[in-house]
């Protein structure tokens, strides 16, 4: 898709190291929307249709990872980039299937307790959690509000 940063391969390094060392190729992106919306200027550089496009192209990717059974896990303007005129979302180290977080297995810590707090859904900090797709749905408000 074309709203999620690609990935052409895996890179293992085992020479002159006790374990394995892995990487990830990645598609190189221009800049983080965390640093275009941090920038000194940002408001000035940054139209109400330039933040409207990176808000769209951002939910299309994210509506694709839904639509795929894919939930995000870390949605944040750090874990989005940009490419010429097109927004993708990458770093998919917290992401999970629906079904994984359907299962039993979803109860435990691992499964409930990922991403970063401050961008982390408020029902997410309970004791009692109920890890839900609707949660992540509630987690892409809170990063097209800021």
């Amino acid at each position: 898709h074309d709203n999620i940063v690609r990935a052409y391969g895996i890179v293992v390094d085992q020479i002159g190291t006790p374990r394995a060392e892995c990487g990830v190729l990645l598609e190189l992106c221009d800049e983080s929307v965390y640093n275009m919306i941090h920038a000194p200027d940002a408001r000035a550089k940054l139209s109400f249709e330039q933040r409207l496009d990176m808000a769209l192209h951002l939910c299309m990717g994210l509506k694709f990872l839904h639509d795929m059974g894919i939930v995000h896990g870390d949605l944040k303007a750090l874990n989005a980039l940009r490419l010429g005129d097109v927004y993708k979302l990458c770093d998919f180290g917290f992401s999970k299937t629906v079904a994984f977080i359907s299962s039993v297995a979803a109860t435990s810590t691992i499964a409930t307790r990922t991403g970063t707090p401050f961008w982390r859904a408020p029902e997410m900090f309970g004791r009692n959690v109920t890890h839900s797709h609707l949660s992540h749905l509630q987690r892409a408000h809170v990063f097209l509000f800021v």
